[in-house]
């Protein structure tokens, strides 16, 4: 028997966590029709797990614990039987979605503004207890802006320059800003013209860090697909555990509240065809159809929810 923990409600994985989601799928249409027995866990506590990441896989006979998506999914095709071994064009493409297609959708839901106020802040609202739902998000937004700002770097521009934003750069903001401390004194006024400043600042960076997005975003594309039509053997498990990880991306990105504008851009492109991203979708609809019957699923125990008297527990645990 296993038990499987993800981030979600109800009967469906978060759209915070496209390993999860992934991992349903995977659940859901490989190992539903097999005599391994399951229960999905949505108790959206990294605390959980050995490497404080959700999903986490539990053999309750053992109590043997699998973290992150990529070592779950072997476990799971071993699992399943038959001899079929991993390639190594399938492994390279799985590394490649995690790196960087999961990279994508981490900035959109943490570091883009718009996203992380109006949706991300939302969805840890519904899954978490307060205080931790307004802690967690914070906590988590500087984690991934420390772990992709190199990645994030410049965009090059038609000419495969690298844009600086010349016209109004963040240097000279910051150049105002202190010339501005300099000439006023501590007052009202200081202080309104400083936030106005800083939020110069933010809105500054925000411009480029979306660009950087929609520039990535058409290059990933691209390269996935192109990568992806080469996987000879199109139905083994192996290459489904590649697919339904790039597929939850996209579910996700559709789910944005600056989807529009990500589509829009990605569809100009002349290299990416139209009709073979709609079918995406096709695919994404018929997942989650699959999803809502046939599993199991259990609410979380007091001691597996990501509540403050757990969180506290599990910090003074953590130093014992």
């Amino acid at each position: 028997m296993y038990e499987f923990h993800l981030w979600g409600s109800g009967n469906r994985a978060s759209v915070l966590s496209a390993e999860s989601i992934a991992l349903q799928w995977l659940l859901c249409h490989y190992l539903n029709d097999t005599d391994i027995e399951f229960t999905i866990v949505y108790s959206n506590n990294a605390d959980n797990s050995p490497t404080r990441e959700l999903p986490l896989m539990v053999d309750l006979s053992s109590g043997q614990k699998t973290a992150s998506y990529r070592d779950i999914s072997k476990r799971l095709v071993s699992l399943r039987g038959g001899n079929e071994k991993q390639t190594l064009l399938q492994e390279a493409l799985l590394q490649y979605v995690i790196s960087d297609v999961n990279k994508l959708t981490e900035y959109q839901l943490y570091v883009n503004k718009r996203n992380f106020e109006e949706l991300t802040r939302n969805l840890y609202s519904q899954l978490l207890y307060w205080p931790l739902w307004n802690i967690v998000p914070s906590q988590k937004r500087n984690e991934v802006m420390l772990r992709i700002e190199n990645w994030i770097g410049d965009v090059p521009d038609g000419n495969g320059e690298i844009s600086t934003y010349e016209d109004v750069t963040i240097e000279e903001v910051d150049a105002k800003q202190s010339e501005a401390v300099e000439n006023m004194a501590q007052s009202k006024t200081f202080a309104i013209k400083n936030a106005a400043a800083r939020k110069q600042r933010e809105e500054l960076q925000n411009i480029k860090h979306n660009a950087t997005f929609l520039y990535r975003v058409n290059a990933v594309y691209k390269k996935y697909t192109e990568i992806s039509s080469q996987l000879k053997n199109s139905d083994s498990m192996h290459t489904s555990v590649v697919k339904l990880l790039f597929l939850a991306n996209v579910f996700i990105w559709s789910q944005l509240p600056n989807y529009k504008e990500i589509k829009t851009h990605l569809l100009k492109d002349v290299d990416v065809d139209k009709n073979e991203y709609e079918k995406l979708f096709d695919k994404i609809e018929s997942l989650n159809s699959g999803t809502k019957s046939g599993i199991t699923i259990r609410k979380p125990y007091f001691k597996e929810q990501c509540n403050i008297i757990m969180t506290l527990y599990n910090y003074i645990a953590s130093y014992i």
